[in-house]
């Protein structure tokens, strides 16, 4: 070694928004706070709704940073597909939820 020190440090929050690897595509919006787990169930669905072949169908469940109530708590439901919230859930806990499985 010659001697030299070598200082690493954390990129800020704009770096990396500026040099992501994966650009946003999409956003979830309708928490009340930053997002802190995401999950995801895909299922084949066909035309008549039930399991079968056809069109892919991917719900995403998402939860943020709970703020002391029961509302900020919630956990989201997303059709991935259409984008958009298909329902809440909510009342269960007051912490916030850092894990999630389907």
């Amino acid at each position: 070694e010659d001697g030299k020190s070598v200082e690493l440090k954390l990129p800020s929050e704009r770096d990396l928004g500026v040099t992501t690897l994966w650009p946003e595509t999409a956003k979830f919006f309708g928490h009340e706070s930053e997002l802190v787990c995401l999950d995801a169930y895909r299922a084949q669905q066909s035309s008549s709704g039930s399991a079968t072949a056809g069109s892919k169908t991917t719900l995403v469940a998402s939860s943020c940073k709970a703020r002391n109530d029961v509302a900020s708590a919630a956990i989201r439901l997303w059709d991935s597909k259409k984008g958009t919230c298909v329902g809440i859930l909510k009342g269960g806990h007051r912490s916030t939820v850092s894990t999630m499985s389907f």
